[in-house]
């Protein structure tokens, strides 16, 4: 499993994977969905923390895997641009839902969500920076 990882997180083509998935969160951020079955009251915000979480962790793995510096100062400021970028991001897709379509609204508690999911993986990965960085030199 490790070899695949790192094979993965070495591609050079991961970018691909990161700027596929943003897109797909996107356009399940915007597209009508209203055909799908009913999902279990407030399901939706775990969905949004879900999909934040894994939105910033791609965007920090490929920040901290793909840039040249190593410095401590260099990779927490790369790791706080990312967590910004992921917050401003969510944000901008919740205006677009309210300004933009007709079928979705825009809300503060998915706000909330993203955010939460944000955080989280900006804490997961400042918990495991060392392991990254350890991963990061085997490449």
């Amino acid at each position: 499993m490790q070899k695949g990882m790192q094979r993965l997180l070495g591609h050079k083509y991961f970018i691909l994977i990161v700027i596929g998935y943003t897109l797909l969160l996107t356009a399940g951020s915007l597209l009508n969905l209203s055909d799908l079955p009913p999902a279990p009251s407030n399901f939706d915000k775990v969905l949004h923390l879900g999909g934040y979480f894994a939105l910033t962790l791609l965007w920090m793995f490929w920040s901290l895997f793909y840039k040249k510096s190593n410095q401590s100062k260099t990779v927490f400021r790369k790791l706080a641009t990312v967590a910004l970028a992921a917050f401003t991001y969510g944000i901008f897709i919740e205006l677009l839902q309210g300004g933009l379509t007709t079928y979705r609204t825009a809300d503060g508690l998915d706000v909330v969500a993203n955010t939460t999911g944000v955080l989280l993986a900006l804490g997961i990965v400042l918990l495991l920076i060392n392991k990254t960085t350890l991963l990061k030199s085997k490449f």
